[in-house]
This record gives C-alpha cells, structure tokens and sequence, in this order.
C-alpha cells in the first residue's frame, strides 16, 4: 500500500502548495517517464522508512521501481480494480534535486551536491527568499533576483523548500531557452500539466512540436482571428466595463482583468455560452493540477461536457468561427482529432487567458502606481503601445519558467546533471543591466530590445501577438470609460510570486458619469 508523501512543486508556471501524491498517482492518465531519485536514508523520519521503502519519487508521482516507470491508475481502472500497466519508453536515468535539503543556520544547503564533471555551481553566501514558495511582493522579487544574477550564470537558490538552478542573465536565459537538447519545455510541461491537459504542442519537441504548432495555426493567425480582433475585442472590454462602471469602484483584478481575457477566448474560438467564473475557475484548476488533482480533474470532466456537443457540431457543419477552422486545418495530409482539439483548447485557455490575466494586473499595478504614466497614457493614446511594451519587460506576467535538464549538460562552464530542476530567469533577464540602461526604471520612451517576456527558441509563444491586442484594447477601454481613474485602496496592489506574477488586487476608484 502506498503510504500518503507530502511534497511541493512548482506546475506549469503557478507556484503551488502541498502535494498530495497518492492523489495525484491514482488520478493521472498518461506515463511519467522522468526519474526521481529516493531521498536518502538520512532525511527519512524514522516512522517513514518502512512505508517508503521500494518507492521511486518521479515529480511529483510515487510509483514502484519496476525498471520502466509504471502507468498510474486511469479513472476507468480504478473502477475495474486494474493494477497499473508497464510503461512504453523508459526514464532516461533522470533525476530530480527537488526535494526536502538539509540546511545549515546559514540557510545554505549542507546536502551533497554533484557539480558535474566541469565545475559546481554557485552558492549564495547569505539566505536567500525562497523562490517557489515566498511571496517576493513587488521589488523585492527584483531584488532577489538580481543578488543571484551577480553571483555568476547558475546558481543554486532555494525552492520550495528543496532547492533550483536560477538562470538570470540575459544571455544565458536567452540560450538556454533555444537549447532544445540539454533543456526541453517539452519534458516539464509532460509532468506537470499534460496527464489532466492533454497532449499539445506545449509538450512536445522537436518536429512532433512544430507539426502541432502548425495543426493549431487557425487559432492564432486566421481570417476568423483577425475579423474578430477588429471589433469584437474592443465589444467584449466594453461589456465587461458596463457591469460595474456606475459605482464609482471596484476590484478591477477581480472584475476586469479575471473576466476580459476568458470572455475574449471564449468568443473568438466560437465557443458556446459559459458564465465567466466556471471559465476562470477550469483555467486555473488545471494550472493547479500538481497541487490538487482532483479539481483538476473535475475542471476537464466540466470543461468536457461543455465543448462536447459544439465539437461534433462544427465537426459536421463548420461555420467560419475559429473551432471551425481547427477542426478542419490539414498539414501534411494530417488533421487534429477531436480529442486533440479539445486538448490545445484547454491549453489555450490555462496557458493564454491566464497568462493575460496577469499581464492586465500588472498593467494597471504600473498606471495606478506611476503617476506621470497614467497621466501620459491618458493624454497620449499613441504612446500607450509603448507603455505596453515596457510593461511586458519591467513587470512580465511569467516571471520564471521551470525546465528539467534532460541530459548531463554544461552551462558557462558549470556542470549540471540530468534531472536537474532549473529555473529561467525572464524577469531577471529583462532587468539585466548588461542589456537595458538602468533596468529598474520604468521607461516607456526606451528602445524595446531584448525582451523575453514570450521565451525564445522553438517554445516561443505563439499568441504574443494576440496577448499584445488585448492589453492594448484593455488600455484603451478603461481609460475611455473611467475618467479620473485611480488608486483606492494600495492593499494587494503589489504583484506577488515567481513564476505567475500579479497583483491580488486592484481597488480602483473613478469619477462616475
């Protein structure tokens, strides 16, 4: 009987809690094929010993050491009382580092640490926040980020109460993100959101990637996208603004920025009626699939029973919508299944709309704090794609990307083992001085050279353009609509975490017409 293990990581991008890995192994649908290594018999509770004993941890899943990573339960053999079936394709031999690290009062780690055979990496010689887990609110996150930059190009910094290899410079995160080989997106993302997800370009590599990328193209550049960005972003931002305009405030987190990016996709693809909350709430319980499974897997169960009826529908009948145009896309002879459509639009909401829900909290945290640029984005719309811009480098809504080393590599002459969990510094990146003139200024009327704020290499997103729109459209929108728009409340104003970053809230005031 496998015992209950408590661990932590870092899904998708979103900085999560306690993991519950018997949930979690009895709950996936896909193979794990990367391998964890067995804490070591020194930092086991004695009580903990016999339970774990035959056990392999594999990020996040506990599964039993049979040669192969074994398969967890599906839903439909946990009802037929199946035992779980042998993997396809074996681990690799990857380990993970992740994990409980003893700590010296210093708060440096004491474990053993294997550097490679070129160097080991650096230690930070005074604590450091913890990068999965504290909060790091506003510049203080900078901070951080840039004591580890100063350290040297890798360096290992606490996460999650186990421990990271940050990436902070610009040229190093730049490259680390087009090394497909030693740094796959492909491998993390298979972990840690695509058992409840689905398979989607976001998990692949290679040529399989770029075959999915352009099987998924009509949702990202197609007649039906460019029809609708003409008018119908600028309909839907209006729409959302006319629910609570006339009280003179809100939370705009809550009622613009959670309800905007959601509605807009939900449109454009074509998609049938769904009330804002359930889309917000399916988006995000699939981010946190690692952190609890069960509402994960709930949300695409929902989600399921909402796109079923459509998808057979445009299957039959296409009309000229986006879904539509998914459904019947061809490269190569080859199309998307129905199953594989409903996958990418799953991907599209957790990783798109979500992603701009933070990039529009960031906004307003930048206009409702800086005077002098709320006032020129109001007296100045034209500059107001070049505030965008600035944004999107000084306050980027991923502020760190995870990615597994899936071979032994070497990186600025440190080594660094297969397995090892890594962090790719964006914001750090985007505020390196080497590359950007006093980098923690917020300049709009600087050059915009250098951002990564969309990764780079082959996992480049492919919605940059769309998210661009809808920040802009939103900008423009509210500062139509809310004449005298400003600060009511700083309380949750600050962006927070590390990977997801945004404001808790934005308590706004205006004067009502």
């Amino acid at each position: 009987m496998v015992q209950v293990v408590r661990l932590t990581y870092l899904s998708s991008a979103i900085a999560m809690g306690p993991l519950d890995l018997c949930a979690l192994c009895s709950l996936s649908d896909r193979p794990i094929r990367t391998n964890w290594r067995a804490p070591p018999q020194a930092e086991r509770n004695s009580d903990q010993q016999d339970s774990q004993e035959g056990l392999v941890e594999v990020l996040g899943l506990v599964v039993r050491p049979l040669g192969q990573v074994t398969f967890p339960l599906t839903r439909s053999e946990r009802s037929r009382g199946s035992n779980p079936r042998p993997a396809l394709r074996d681990t690799q031999g990857l380990r993970c580092r992740l994990g409980p690290a003893a700590r010296t009062s210093s708060g440096r780690a004491s474990e053993s640490r294997v550097g490679g055979a070129v160097g080991e990496w650096a230690m930070p010689p005074d604590p450091l926040p913890d990068f999965g887990s504290d909060q790091l609110p506003g510049e203080s996150f900078h901070r951080a980020c840039a004591t580890v930059r100063e350290m040297g190009p890798v360096v290992e910094v606490p996460f999650h109460g186990g421990s990271a290899l940050f990436l902070t410079r610009s040229e190093d995160v730049v490259g680390a993100f087009r090394d497909n080989e030693r740094f796959p997106a492909g491998a993390h993302y298979e972990i840690v959101i695509e058992p409840v997800q689905g398979r989607t370009f976001e998990s692949m590599d290679g040529d399989e990637h770029n075959l999915y990328r352009q099987l998924a193209q009509p949702a990202f550049r197609s007649r039906a996208i460019e029809r609708f960005d003409a008018g119908g972003l600028a309909a839907v931002a209006n729409e959302v603004v006319d629910a609570f305009i006339g009280r003179g405030r809100a939370d705009l987190m809550a009622e613009f920025c959670a309800v905007f990016p959601f509605r807009v996709l939900r449109r454009k693809l074509g998609l049938p009626p769904a009330s804002d909350e359930s889309l917000r709430r399916w988006s995000f319980d699939l981010l946190g699939f690692m952190r609890d499974p069960e509402a994960a897997w709930t949300a695409r169960d929902e989600f399921d029973e909402h796109l079923g009826p459509v998808i057979g529908e445009r299957r039959r009948q296409p009309t000229d919508d986006v879904l539509s145009a998914m459904l019947h896309h061809e490269v190569d002879g080859r199309r998307l299944d129905d199953e594989e459509v409903v996958a990418h639009i799953r991907m599209f909401f957790a990783a798109g709309a979500a992603t701009t829900y933070h990039a529009l909290g960031n906004l307003l945290y930048v206009l409702l704090t800086r005077e002098p640029v709320l006032v020129a984005a109001f007296d100045d719309p034209q500059r107001r794609p070049a505030i965008i811009e600035e944004l999107l480098r000084w306050e980027p809504p991923l502020g760190a990307l995870p990615r597994i080393a899936t071979r032994d590599a070497e990186w600025q002459g440190t080594g660094i083992p297969a397995g090892s969990l890594l962090l790719f510094g964006i914001a750090a990146a985007n505020r390196d001085p080497t590359v950007h003139d006093h980098p923690d200024e917020f300049d709009p009327d600087r050059d915009p050279v250098g951002l990564i704020s969309f990764g780079s290499g082959p996992h480049f997103c492919p919605g940059s353009h769309l998210a661009r729109r809808e920040l802009l459209t939103g900008l423009d929108v509210l500062l139509e609509r809310l004449p005298g728009l400003r600060l009511d409340d700083p309380i949750g104003i600050e962006p927070v975490s590390t990977t997801l970053r945004a404001p808790e809230a934005v308590h706004a005031a205006w004067n009502p017409a």
